[in-house]
């Protein structure tokens, strides 16, 4: 949300950013879709009250699918 526009993001370093063994986690996503990796773990996070979020989760390509089955099958530390 900082950003002026798509460009300045697109001069971030895109490709260390997008690292094949890394993570990035990038707020308001949905403004440089176009420079985001086909292959990613969309996650959108809703207001449900108050204190309460919603979180919804899209996975694309390989990796986002694998991503996604390894947050299905971990306990999470707030279940602990």
């Amino acid at each position: 949300y900082r950003l002026r526009d798509p460009a300045e993001f697109a001069d971030l370093g895109l490709d260390e950013l997008f690292a094949e063994d890394g993570l990035a986690i990038i707020e308001w996503a949905d403004r440089v879709t176009a420079d985001l990796p086909r292959d990613r773990l969309d996650i959108q996070l809703a207001a449900t009250g108050p204190t309460t979020r919603r979180f919804t989760f899209q996975a694309a390509g390989p990796r986002g699918r694998a991503i996604l089955q390894r947050l299905r099958e971990e306990p999470t530390a707030a279940s602990s």
